[in-house]
């Protein structure tokens, strides 16, 4: 299957395809695309459906953002099924050990959640760039510990944060930190 664009909401996407091989409870899939302002994305894995749920296996993530590479550091699984979706350890670093990215637990969906996410090293470049958004002017170093439980109805959000080195245009932002508890609609 190809696809010359897609358009969702204000994101942009082009050089669209995937292919799959096996029967439709258990294929190998793979699949890539490219975003507007030069972003790639391909991956692979396999994907089975035994009677207690879906199961999606990535073997291979690769994502390029303006020329800073971020890869699947080992595969994982999430499993799919009716209140959650459960993730194995699922963590990208950066070509240059600069950059990570870890997602464990469960997202919420009908049902309550819990997962946990560690990001170090990420350039707020690249988060304007998977955004699709300007990233002229666009400066400094992302550091996230947070938790997402409740549900996707009632999220809940806790953590801390630092962004060093912060440059939007000519503004030169100090050393921000923060720490944040969302909860009943409720920051």
């Amino acid at each position: 299957v190809s696809a010359d664009s897609l358009n969702v909401g204000n994101l942009r996407f082009h050089s669209m395809a995937a292919t799959a091989e096996g029967r439709p409870d258990d294929f190998r899939w793979v699949g890539f695309f490219h975003a507007r302002g030069g972003a790639r994305f391909g991956g692979g894995g396999r994907l089975t459906r035994p009677p207690e749920g879906t199961i999606v296996r990535a073997d291979s993530i690769d994502l390029d953002l303006l020329g800073r590479r971020w890869r699947l550091a080992a595969p994982f699984e999430a499993r799919i099924r009716g209140a959650v979706i459960a993730l194995d350890t699922v963590r990208l670093a950066t070509s240059d050990g600069e950059g990570s990215l870890q997602l464990v637990g469960q997202v919420p969906r009908n049902g309550p959640g819990d997962l946990a996410i560690t990001a170090l090293g990420v350039a707020l470049k690249d988060v304007y760039r998977l955004a699709q958004r300007d990233t002229s002017g666009i400066g400094g170093t992302l550091i996230l510990d947070a938790r997402v439980a409740g549900t996707a109805r009632a999220p809940e959000f806790r953590g801390t944060a630092a962004l060093t080195g912060g440059q939007f245009g000519d503004f030169q932002a100090p050393l921000v930190r923060t720490a944040f508890d969302y909860r009943e609609h409720l920051f």
